[in-house]
């Protein structure tokens, strides 16, 4: 269960409290989308934890070679911190803890490790994105929750560690460690304080992952602003390439906008909620949504705009199943439409000869 203030999201909304107002559909999209890299970071956490606890390696089927080499880059660094304390150090793994002064903030520690008036964190990061220690929101977090804890038990605490390990991001530093005092997370928590305090939406690099992106009025008129900025393209100084950057920055945040509520309108489209020619929205050939013009005829069904399937047609075999025909009746109605006039056919990649219809190519 994630908290409304998780550690791992903490740059979002600490930078952007108004990101936090996700509703069903947000997660909707977010759901929609691949999920390969997260399913395969909890596989590389759940390994560390059960070989730092039993001390060898077991079979893990779902893991690739490259997968067990990263856990047992971690399960050596992690080896490596501990021996930095005494056998009486408390070590704990996958520790959940909530906030006694914040409502919903909390967040789930990898390694824990507290002797005497040190507090250290371990962070195992399996992504493929380098990972900066330094002044790093979910880290500070994860220390602020542990100073909380232990100071609820009575623990005196003063020196706080955080080490980040990440065999996967491949820049050759997989593993940093940041010391902070309680000054440094006395300032941190009264941001997340503040960020506690307000829905306020404010648009900046943050809004990369953003569920709301989709939707977002604030970051639309900030990009926009950004388009209209006038660039000498004529030569690359310090302050224009400065300048296309910021406008790199705003064209990929739109693009990721428009992917998601692309593929929300489609998704409504495909069951029926909108018509997108309603709304003046002409939606491009997806593996779901194909439009035929001119195809009144097809299939002596009276069609308007749109075919929808649930499934890619991948060949005339394919399309003839999903359309519930048998092969004569297709092979007439296939001929049939594509001698209809005005319908446009056109050739994307390696055509595809079917055995099964021998003079019908995809």
């Amino acid at each position: 269960m994630h908290s409304v203030y998780s550690p791992s999201s903490a740059y979002r909304w600490i930078n952007c409290p108004g990101s936090l107002e996700v509703t069903d559909q947000d997660r909707a999209i977010q759901d929609q989308k691949d999920t390969s890299a997260a399913d395969r970071g909890t596989l590389g956490h759940t390994i560390v934890e059960e070989v730092l606890k039993t001390g060898h390696f077991k079979s893990y089927p779902k893991a690739d070679e490259d997968l067990l080499d990263a856990a047992a880059y971690c399960v050596k660094e992690a080896e490596k911190v501990l021996k930095w304390y005494s056998s009486e150090a408390s070590v704990s793994q996958e520790v959940r803890l909530t906030s006694t002064l914040i409502e919903d903030f909390g967040g789930t520690i990898d390694l824990l490790i507290h002797e005497g008036a040190v507090v250290h964190v371990v962070d195992f990061k399996f992504g493929v994105h380098y990972v900066d220690v330094k002044d790093n929101p979910q880290l500070l977090s994860y220390l602020v929750l542990a100073r909380d804890y232990l100071q609820a038990k009575g623990r005196e605490t003063s020196c706080f560690r955080a080490t980040v390990v990440q065999p996967a991001h491949g820049s050759g530093l997989d593993t940093a460690t940041v010391e902070y005092r309680n000054e440094d997370l006395d300032a941190f928590l009264v941001k997340v304080l503040e960020a506690s305090l307000t829905r306020e939406r404010k648009p900046g690099d943050h809004c990369q992952y953003c569920p709301l992106l989709y939707r977002c009025n604030e970051q639309a008129s900030a990009a926009f602003d950004v388009y209209q900025e006038d660039i000498d393209v004529k030569d690359p100084t310090p302050c224009n390439v400065e300048d296309v950057v910021r406008v790199f920055k705003a064209a990929r945040l739109a693009k990721q906008a428009y992917d998601d509520a692309n593929g929300l309108i489609k998704d409504w489209a495909r069951k029926g909620h909108i018509n997108p020619a309603d709304f003046g929205i002409t939606i491009s050939q997806s593996p779901r949504v194909y439009w035929i013009s001119g195809a009144e005829t097809f299939l002596e069904t009276e069609l308007e705009e749109a075919v929808l399937f649930k499934k890619t047609p991948r060949s005339p075999r394919e399309l003839q199943k999903e359309l519930g025909l048998d092969k004569e009746e297709f092979e007439d109605s296939f001929k049939e439409l594509l001698e209809i006039r005005n319908v446009e056919t056109t050739r994307v990649g390696k055509a595809y000869q079917d055995p099964d219809f021998d003079d019908l190519t995809s």
